[in-house]
């Protein structure tokens, strides 16, 4: 066990997003992977509309504001720290 989750598959209906469901969402799962020990989770940031770079930077914010860390390939990570801008596993 490595301690670590992978975040397969995330996403709001375009209609709903803004209101805070995501980020709902996103809080549920890392208190759940807290509760299993996870030292991180990531996952690969894909849009629901393939190659469409105007979502790509929105789930960039939404990452980034929900205290993941930007990596290459698309990817991204949380892990467990004190920081306050930072996951917080």
């Amino acid at each position: 066990d490595t301690g670590e989750a992978f975040l397969a598959e995330n996403s709001v209906n375009p209609e709903l997003r803004n209101h805070g469901i995501g980020s709902l969402g996103l809080e549920y799962i890392k208190d759940f992977c807290k509760s299993q020990n996870c030292k991180s989770i990531s996952g690969q940031k894909r849009p629901q509309t393939p190659f469409d770079e105007e979502e790509m930077k929105m789930l960039t914010h939404f990452y980034v504001k929900n205290g993941f860390q930007q990596l290459p390939n698309d990817m991204v990570k949380c892990q467990n720290t004190t920081h306050p801008r930072v996951c917080g596993l």
